[in-house]
């Protein structure tokens, strides 16, 4: 029962999180003036922050004696810091273009200054994002047998929420409530997993001062070292891809937060799924994270695959 709970909670905040995303986009284009390039800076400084709070659970996760008040924590800061960045950026333009007006169109002064702008708008919302996930698998336990469990499932319901705050967001929200309201929905949602999840904590039991993993300090053996790796590159493959897929959507469609917003639930849809699959794959088979590199093969198959397939696409005779 915990556990569902804490499921429909994370579905909850995938869906706040993929709505602010989607304002962002938006309102991005007022800061930035092209709709690829801002893609590319809302979805980089999206991750990047995502990056950063996954880093510092790994590194406080394990002096946390009551995670899930700190997950709650983390929701309010989310809810309010990102309905902050939706009502304020109307008027970053404005405060910015002292700073903005003495680059040159075209170079690359001007490209970092823009994404500096947009990493540092978004570092605290986004970075609290990337701390919740590793808070809450350390509420439901770590153990060695449990651990890839917890993860996917919660990162797959959470996956599956962020596929109906994109697709909602633009089809349902912004266009009767207007960005400002959809903040205001975004925000709410957040707070309700917060208030959810401190009803919650007081089921879970709070550990003994120093119990908790004990190996959080140690250094890192280089199999571990090694599988890192090969998810950063992962995840720097898939953010790339999601870019050159939004540009292939230019081809068939107009520009636009709908164009993106569907491109990205198309691509969480499938991440989520994969979190549930593989989630529900550990628990009937605690050895299958053997087959990690036959999956990662697989995948790169299947992308060359619909490439190929491109090639197929009849031409447009219109």
């Amino acid at each position: 029962m915990k556990q569902r709970a804490l499921d429909a909670v994370f579905f909850l905040s995938g869906c706040a999180a993929l709505l602010f995303e989607t304002l962002w986009f938006r309102q991005a284009g007022l800061l930035l003036g092209n709709s690829v390039w801002a893609s590319a800076v809302v979805l980089a400084s999206f991750m990047a922050g995502l990056a950063l709070g996954n880093l510092a659970a790994a590194r406080l996760g394990a002096q946390l004696r009551r995670p899930l008040l700190v997950y709650a924590g983390l929701e309010v800061l989310i809810a309010s810091t990102g309905l902050t960045l939706v009502l304020a950026f109307p008027r970053l333009p404005g405060a910015l273009a002292p700073l903005l007006s003495g680059a040159d169109p075209g170079g690359i002064w001007l490209d970092g200054l823009r994404l500096g702008a947009a990493f540092a708008l978004f570092a605290i919302p986004a970075s609290a994002m990337g701390t919740t996930l590793p808070v809450l698998v350390a509420a439901l336990g770590s153990g060695a047998g449990s651990f890839g469990r917890h993860l996917g499932r919660l990162y797959g319901w959470n996956t599956l929420g962020a596929v109906a705050g994109a697709l909602c967001g633009e089809l349902l929200l912004i266009e009767r409530l207007g960005l400002g309201g959809t903040g205001a929905v975004a925000a709410v949602l957040d707070l309700v997993a917060a208030l959810t999840v401190l009803r919650l904590a007081r089921t879970f039991p709070v550990p003994a001062s120093g119990e908790g993993p004990s190996s959080a300090g140690s250094p890192l053996q280089a199999p571990v070292l090694r599988l890192l790796l090969g998810a950063g590159l992962a995840g720097g493959l898939l953010l790339a891809l999601e870019v050159v897929w939004f540009r292939f959507l230019l081809l068939f469609s107009a520009g636009t937060s709908a164009a993106f917003a569907v491109m990205l639930a198309a691509v969480l849809a499938g991440i989520g799924l994969g979190g549930l699959s593989g989630s529900g794959w550990l628990a009937r088979r605690p050895g299958a994270a053997g087959a990690l590199p036959s999956v990662a093969l697989l995948a790169g198959l299947a992308t060359a695959w619909t490439y190929a397939g491109l090639a197929l696409t009849p031409p447009d005779t219109r």
